[in-house]
């Protein structure tokens, strides 16, 4: 569900949270729902546990999701401020020009997001 670019300019605690805001904004991830432990995490994407900790914290901060001790982080109960959409849609901007660079056209980038999307929905 997560991956990361150790070759991008934007920060791997950043692009962390950016996936986060966006599977919240496009409702693959609901209210209550669980993320993974910092340290799970952390092993899946070959990084540092701060890194994921920094993510976390950030998005805690931003009340995007609460943390409770010994059980884990959760997304918290909340309805799409703007900072939330405005992060999402900086996230999806990012991706964009990310694909971009890598030759996609944009025809191509928005075939992927509906099919993206479309498998979200199904799930």
């Amino acid at each position: 569900m997560f991956s990361v670019d150790a070759r991008s300019k934007q920060p791997i605690y950043q692009q962390i949270m950016d996936q986060i805001v966006l599977l919240v904004s496009t409702g693959v991830l609901n209210s209550g729902e669980q993320l993974p432990s910092i340290r799970d995490l952390a092993m899946s994407l070959g990084i540092n546990p701060n890194t994921v900790a920094r993510a976390y914290t950030e998005l805690e901060l931003r009340g995007v999701i609460d943390t409770i001790p010994k059980k884990g982080a959760f997304i918290a109960d909340i309805s799409l401020t703007k900072e939330i959409k405005a992060e999402a849609r900086t996230a999806l901007a990012d991706l964009f020009t990310s694909y971009r660079k890598l030759g996609l056209s944009a025809e191509e980038i928005r075939s992927l997001a509906e099919e993206a999307f479309s498998h979200a929905e199904n799930q």
